[in-house]
């Protein structure tokens, strides 16, 4: 009897140390399994993909926590570029700056190749939205229905307010003959479809823009359906420092256009790294709202 007393102790000790060394060999495996990340850099049209271990990969989503617990607590934009050019050489460490040096890196997340006044004069720091902020720093992350999409700086910079000035006189044309009408039509459309095309060409590939949220049309004319993005995104500019947390729509006046679907921009001139669905930088506008724009 003591006997097989004995054996169950031995066996009972014996299956507990093998589960637990299957356990840890379990966590080892996966701490070891490799996770892809596409890593972009929003403003310079270079992105790469890194193979980090999974053990890597939370070490890297700590790291972006980190800084919007820092971020949240600062009272000055000065002190915000340092927690951005801290975060940089955290993010070179994990070699996920591809060929970019950190000194580029982090001239790209705090605004630094932004320097064209011409640009920044588009930042009207008289919004009133219940989520404005201008020549702000800003990190978030979004899990569903955002768009980023860029023209490159000759957009930016030219076509915006080009574009503009087409679209006011075409639509002050109702006093003008039918015949010239049509030929000043043609002309503005010809016009605004060349500055498109160069501008997708990005020679200088300087400023992206971020829509939130999208509204989806019905092709037969039936009612359209609206989705929020969802998300954090905390910035700190020339309104101070803005925290917005759940659901929301991009509320700058613009949209991105894709067949039946349009993304409501809310951030303008953005520059930065996007990891994931985590990013950071500068941008020169950010505007949300928690219903969608009627426009």
């Amino acid at each position: 009897m003591k006997n097989k007393i004995l054996i169950g102790s031995i066996l009972a000790v014996v299956i507990i140390v093998l589960s637990s060394f299957s356990s840890v060999v379990g966590k080892l495996a996966s701490d070891n399994e490799l996770v892809e990340f596409d890593v972009e850099f929003c403003g310079l049209g270079k992105k790469h993909t890194v193979q980090l271990t999974q053990q890597e990969a939370d070490e890297v989503d700590q790291l972006f926590d980190n800084i919007e617990q820092r971020i949240s607590k600062v009272e000055t934009r000065a002190e915000a570029e340092v927690i951005f050019k801290e975060a940089v050489v955290d993010l070179d460490n994990y070699e996920l700056l591809g060929g970019l040096s950190v000194r580029q890196a982090q001239n790209l997340v705090t605004g630094k190749y932004q320097k064209l006044p011409i640009y920044q004069e588009q930042a009207y720091i008289s919004n009133e939205n219940d989520y404005y902020n201008s020549n702000c720093l800003m990190i978030g992350d979004g899990k569903s229905d955002e768009m980023w999409y860029s023209l490159g700086m000759i957009y930016s910079i030219i076509a915006s307010p080009l574009l503009a000035l087409l679209d006011y006189i075409f639509d002050n044309m109702d006093d003008i003959p039918t015949p010239l009408e049509f030929i000043l039509g043609s002309l503005i459309e010809g016009i605004y479809f060349s500055i498109i095309f160069i501008s997708l060409l990005k020679p200088l590939h300087l400023f992206c823009n971020i829509g939130f949220g999208k509204e989806v049309r019905d092709p037969f004319g039936g009612s359209s359906r609206y989705y929020p993005a969802v998300g954090k995104i905390t910035s700190i500019g020339l309104k101070g420092l803005k925290t917005y947390e759940g659901e929301f729509y991009g509320n700058l006046g613009g949209r991105i256009n894709f067949a039946l679907t349009n993304y409501y921009i809310g951030a303008k001139g953005f520059t930065g790294i996007k990891l994931g669905d985590r990013y950071f930088g500068y941008a020169v506008e950010v505007g949300l709202d928690r219903e969608h724009p009627w426009y």
